[in-house]
């Protein structure tokens, strides 16, 4: 595919670079029937890695071509690291977002102890002396919580089978359905107590309440079991899936052995609702963590962070999935820069909506400019001239 994509604008939906709880990361995004787009966040964070982390939501609205954006707020705060929002807008206007919980053990004690900045360094600590095995028993996990006024007001956390970076998505003949692509949550607070879960669908048909396991995806040829991460999915026009797997090294011999490529995708599909799955087909390039949507168009774009130089965001794009399988997979285009002005590897977890007249507005993560403290929640606004 030749169409070269167009950049109508891009800007920062909130950046608090030398805030001492200003870091933002991992953001995704729905939009709601007036156009409103809504983004969910890790939030008011120390750093990467921290025990702080919120979940916080942002309300973004466009008028005559230019996008405003209204202070986060926070919409979740347990005692643990609340990591990787994600939403979804239900048929009937329910919003569900997810996310999960972490201490981190080892990692984030490390990442404590070699910390110069006394200022953050010092209530990490004292986050450590409060975790008690109670509190992890209690808030360790997958979850997701409810809003029926638009995310004014949310219900109770209710917990999730399994975790990725942008949660769920809808099932458009089920105004209650969700389907869930995630990692399997059997990570212990100081590591891998019970081995490394498979990436697996589960179906909700009550928003939520209670999930039903469909079937597991293959570990990607050549790759170990924890090395297969962060997954999405999006449903194809007959009703197939299609999921995409990032592929991340778990140590350092592992990178570029053999056939795996740190930092990738594989893709793969199911066309019984998710109950078996065929063995991930690698991109066999850089590029991860993905985002995947159906554009009306009938295209499907896929959108995901880069980390080498020059780092920043990508897109892959299918013209159309008539008849896409895993024997006949989604004929991809080459690779197209969104963003390229990231100022270290710590970018990226970029999540797409369409808007109403067809174009598009990413939401990503990253350093606006060298120095800065924390990251900032990104946009791009675009369009590709082959999905109208």
């Amino acid at each position: 595919m030749g169409d070269q994509l167009l950049v109508l604008g891009s800007g920062a939906v909130v950046s608090t670079p030398s805030d001492r709880f200003g870091y933002y990361g991992w953001p995704s995004a729905c939009t709601l029937p007036d156009g409103t787009v809504v983004v969910v966040a890790s939030g008011m964070r120390l750093s990467h890695v921290c025990p702080f982390g919120r979940t916080v939501l942002c309300i973004g609205t466009q008028e005559d071509g230019a996008w405003s954006w209204a202070p986060p707020r926070v919409i979740g705060d347990t005692p643990l690291d609340d990591r990787d929002a994600g939403i979804v807008r239900l048929s009937d206007g329910t919003l569900v977002v997810s996310w999960f919980t972490m201490h981190h053990g080892e990692r984030l004690r490390e990442a404590v102890g070699e910390n110069g900045d006394l200022a953050k360094a010092a209530p990490a600590r004292a986050a450590l002396e409060r975790y008690q095995p109670g509190l992890l028993d209690r808030w360790y996990g997958s979850w997701v919580r409810l809003s029926h006024d638009g995310g004014q007001s949310w219900s109770a956390e209710r917990s999730a089978p399994v975790t990725a970076p942008h949660g769920p998505i809808t099932l458009s003949a089920d105004p209650r359905g969700l389907l869930y692509l995630g990692k399997e949550f059997r990570r212990g607070i100081d590591g891998q107590v019970e081995g490394s879960g498979p990436i697996a669908a589960f179906r909700s048909d009550d928003a939520g309440d209670s999930w039903t396991r469909l079937g597991d995806v293959p570990f990607a040829s050549g790759s170990e079991p924890a090395e297969n991460q962060e997954p999405h999915v999006c449903a194809l026009a007959d009703g197939s899936l299609l999921g995409m797997v990032r592929l991340s090294a778990v140590v350092e011999a592992r990178v570029d052995a053999g056939a795996f490529v740190d930092y990738s995708m594989a893709e793969t599909y199911s066309a019984d609702g998710g109950r078996s799955w065929s063995e991930p087909r690698s991109f066999e390039e850089h590029g991860s963590t993905p985002h995947l949507l159906r554009h009306s168009s009938g295209g499907v774009v896929a959108t995901f962070g880069y980390r080498q130089h020059p780092q920043g965001v990508r897109i892959r794009v299918a013209p159309s999935d008539d008849g896409a399988s895993a024997a006949q997979p989604l004929r991809w285009g080459e690779s197209q820069i969104l963003r390229d002005d990231g100022v270290d590897g710590d970018v990226g977890y970029p999540a797409t909506v369409e808007l109403a007249d067809g174009s598009l507005l990413t939401v990503s993560y990253g350093r606006r400019a060298p120095g800065d403290c924390n990251c900032s929640l990104l946009w791009t606004w675009w369009r590709l001239p082959g999905l109208r």
